[in-house]
């Protein structure tokens, strides 16, 4: 990338018949990407390869986006058809630069916005054969990104994504998406318990709370391990669900929140997940908020201090996409839970969330549907008609 123009990239594999063509759709129309001769290439017959185009004179202070697609004939129909990729995006600075390139696993469209550092990493999961990644914070060197992934019918798949902040020994949002056939529920919830690898940097595991047992505590209040992405929403594989017991993804939860509002609300967020199919998706960003006085009378396992959560708070949207994979509508709500026993849940417009913690969630979704989705309330679970 420069100053004026960025290297666009792009890859495929598992062709069974030659690439005729290779390019990108490109424009600052998330909804109107268009097909342009300079940024096309020559085709092969190769199954798998990777291309790559540049495209100059960007303007400032703007999001283009992008989407990789290759030609491919097809014997049968005599046909050449269009494969085409995710769609990505960067943003330039007033001076023209690109400030936003985010890597394919943060372009999904539930994550919050993001401004990456040069800092990043990758390595092998803990429990399986895939890859984590990992990506450092502009202006905050306290906080990473976290992007975990599964194998399930001969591919990688996204997991969930996080936040995560040392200082707090938390993540600040963990997101992931739902959907009864690309994350189906086949396999047992697990109770192992693991430092995430990617939060490890060498022999230096201070950014984790140990948590092989519960947390202990300096006052009368128990605290479990609560999860952020429940084991219960990730049973798709065993590797899937033994992620979500990553110290990573526990914050110290009161014993009869966590097993009171807290759990009955992740069952009913499962249950909405079992009905998602189709073009529907259902995104959800979780995560803690530590307001004004949070306690700090938790320590993990080696007495580490663990802050104690004032609130949590889950967002939910569901979008529907059409047959080229474009967002044409979606519906949101947002819940929120003072940390406590006995705690009612409080049903909000995403807005009021994004107000409260800072955070800008489902960036990755058009405007034109997803404010909307945020400055309404859909009545998933009716709660509303108990108001």
């Amino acid at each position: 990338m420069s100053s004026t123009g960025a290297t666009l990239s792009g890859s495929y594999t598992g062709a069974t018949g030659r690439i005729y063509e290779t390019g990108f759709l490109f424009g600052t129309d998330l909804n109107n990407l268009v097909e342009r001769e300079d940024l096309k290439g020559d085709g092969s017959n190769n199954s798998s390869g990777s291309f790559n185009a540049y495209v100059g004179s960007l303007s400032a202070e703007t999001t283009y986006y992008y989407q990789a697609y290759v030609l491919e004939f097809n014997e049968s129909t005599n046909l050449h058809e269009m494969r085409k990729g995710a769609v990505k995006n960067f943003t330039t600075s007033a001076e023209g630069q690109i400030v936003e390139q985010r890597p394919g696993y943060l372009s999904c469209g539930e994550i919050p916005a993001v401004s990456l550092s040069g800092s990043t990493a990758s390595g092998q999961e803990k429990f399986g054969s895939t890859n984590w990644y990992r990506y450092g914070v502009s202006g905050n060197s306290g906080q990473m990104i976290v992007t975990h992934t599964f194998a399930y019918n001969g591919k990688t798949l996204r997991n969930f994504s996080m936040l995560y902040d040392k200082s707090k020994k938390a993540a600040l949002w963990v997101a992931f998406a739902m959907h009864a056939t690309a994350f189906p529920w086949k396999v047992d919830r697990s109770d192992k318990w693991e430092y995430d690898p990617a939060l490890v940097f060498g022999n230096d595991y201070s950014w984790q709370p140990c948590l092989s047992s519960s947390y202990s505590h300096t006052g009368s209040v128990v605290y479990d391990r609560g999860h952020q992405v429940a084991s219960n929403d990730r049973r798709t594989t065993t590797e899937q669900t033994k992620q979500t017991t990553y110290f990573s993804n526990m914050t110290p939860q009161i014993k009869s929140f966590n097993g009171g509002v807290w759990s009955s609300f992740e069952g009913d967020v499962q249950n909405l997940g079992k009905t998602i199919s189709g073009r529907d998706t259902l995104y959800v960003v979780t995560g803690p908020i530590f307001g004004s006085g949070y306690n700090t009378d938790a320590t993990d396992n080696n007495n580490a201090v663990c802050p104690v959560p004032t609130q949590f708070y889950k967002c939910i949207m569901k979008v529907t996409y059409d047959s080229a994979g474009v967002a044409v509508s979606a519906q949101g709500a947002a819940y929120l839970f003072e940390h406590k026993a006995g705690a009612a849940r409080q049903v909000k417009k995403i807005d009021s969330i994004e107000q409260l913690t800072g955070f800008d969630f489902f960036t990755n979704i058009p405007a034109s549907v997803q404010n909307d989705a945020e400055g309404n309330i859909t009545d998933f679970f009716g709660d509303l008609s108990d108001n």
